[in-house]
């Protein structure tokens, strides 16, 4: 079924498919006083290596989006990051939105703050 609905999406500018990755080693970490290590697989990483799988990218000016792909046990998100082409930031975003749609990617959820403010 996935594989189905990957293959409606539309392909990247030029022809060329996105890449699809994760955007970092870990999924999120709670709030910490800044430089204090993140705890992966028992070891403490520094937190400026935590970027390292977004910075090529950054450097290289292709397009890159990281969106939630869903929470680990602990309810922190996950990220996925699609990759294009250069000149591709439109086709990510519509990537994307359509991953939301077909129920791919949970899509970003409200803030905790804005849902109490529509409720009352």
């Amino acid at each position: 079924m996935i594989e189905h609905e990957y293959s409606q999406l539309p392909m990247g500018a030029g022809g060329q498919d996105p890449t699809y990755m994760v955007s970092s080693d870990s999924t999120a970490f709670t709030h910490r006083e800044p430089g204090t290590p993140v705890v992966i697989d028992g070891q403490p990483v520094p937190y400026r290596t935590l970027a390292r799988l977004l910075i090529d990218f950054t450097l290289t000016g292709l397009p890159a989006l990281v969106v939630p792909a869903g929470t680990d046990q602990h309810g922190l998100p996950i990220g996925l990051q699609i990759v294009g082409p250069g000149w591709s930031e439109t086709r990510l975003l519509r990537i994307a939105r359509q991953l939301e749609q077909v129920g791919i990617l949970p899509g970003f959820p409200a803030p905790a703050r804005l849902l109490m403010c529509r409720t009352a």
